[in-house]
């Protein structure tokens, strides 16, 4: 049944492997464990008041998320700042408003709707939304049909919408014959090494690209070097130059040139009439989206109405520029030492 609390017991044992699957019993059965069902994960969170939200910890992302520096001694950062963090503060709100009467929806009873940060390496961010450890993931994730297909995980609407960018080493940019008037992307990066995000939409665009070249009858294809995160890529291309380009997306980029504007440089904004000819349309620009599983619809619909919302007032725009002007102002203060 839903919405109700249910008696179990728990018998320790295993079962023998004979033709009948005899049941071996080592212990006495368990007193009564008692587990709520709800109706849905929507319900359990208007019941319980809490949603968790799995997000990768990082000062990689620009304005979109960042870790200020903490007052107290006993912790290193507190949590993070920005559009993403303030986007499910709007989230948690709207949930809050259409569960408390009126009168009781106050700040102080907002506030019991909190969002505890489970911290989670990128790359295994869609699986623990899959596997519902987690009630939703937000940390600057593309929508594409394939992670969805992939992890059976839906796709809130975009909240933000951004470009790939491919960075080059000022020092060795002259090696590489390029035409800035008329960029040809699969010219440039044939037989090149090139750094990625693993499991990103970076490295899915390399591939679809080796695939074009493929199909022209080319003896060369794009080298891709997979990288934990997009700051080992750029300090690999800047100090070690075992990869001949970087191509990640330019909120993370922008970071990092922010941090180091002396050896790395963009070299071109993946814009759409970049692209070559039978690139896939899905995979053109970036658009950044909350994941939450698959079953989990009338949560989706929530997530989606207080964007489609904000979006509407010019709220996500204002909330966007805000954080991007306070990220730009205080960068050097919120950020202990600089990328080396």
């Amino acid at each position: 049944a839903l919405n109700q609390l249910a008696y179990w017991r728990v018998t320790p044992g295993y079962v023998v492997n004979n033709k009948r699957k005899t049941f071996k019993q080592l212990d006495r059965p368990s007193p009564l464990l008692g587990i709520f069902h709800y109706s849905s994960v929507l319900n359990r969170i208007e019941k319980a008041g809490k949603i968790s939200a799995c997000v990768s910890r990082t000062n990689e992302r620009s304005f979109l998320s960042y870790l200020p520096q903490s007052n107290s001694a006993e912790t290193a950062f507190d949590d993070p700042i920005g559009l993403e963090p303030e986007l499910l503060d709007s989230i948690s709100q709207d949930i809050v408003s259409a569960v408390l009467p009126e009168e009781q929806n106050a700040p102080k009873a907002i506030n019991k709707y909190w969002f505890p940060y489970n911290d989670i390496e990128w790359q295994g961010i869609l699986e623990e939304t899959r596997q519902s450890n987690c009630d939703l993931a937000i940390s600057s994730l593309s929508i594409t049909k394939e992670r969805e297909n992939e992890y059976k995980v839906k796709f809130s609407d975009p909240y933000l919408y951004t470009n790939l960018a491919l960075i080059a080493n000022k020092q060795s940019r002259n090696n590489y014959s390029i035409d800035e008037d008329n960029i040809d992307l699969l010219k440039i990066l044939k037989g090149q090494k090139v750094g990625v995000l693993d499991g990103s939409t970076s490295q899915q665009t390399l591939e679809e690209f080796n695939k074009l070249l493929l199909a022209k009858n080319t003896d060369q294809t794009i080298q891709i070097k997979h990288f934990e995160t997009v700051s080992d890529a750029l300090i690999n291309l800047d100090t070690r130059h075992d990869v001949n380009f970087v191509l990640a997306d330019k909120v993370y980029t922008d970071f990092h040139l922010f941090q180091n504007s002396e050896g790395l440089q963009m070299l071109c904004e993946l814009k759409e009439d970049l692209y070559p000819q039978g690139f896939p349309a899905e995979l053109i620009g970036e658009k950044y989206g909350i994941a939450v599983n698959y079953r989990d619809s009338r949560l989706l619909q929530k997530i989606n109405r207080t964007i489609d919302n904000l979006r509407e007032t010019r709220e996500l725009r204002q909330m966007r520029d805000k954080h991007e002007s306070k990220y730009k102002e205080n960068n050097s203060t919120i950020f202990g030492q600089p990328m080396t």
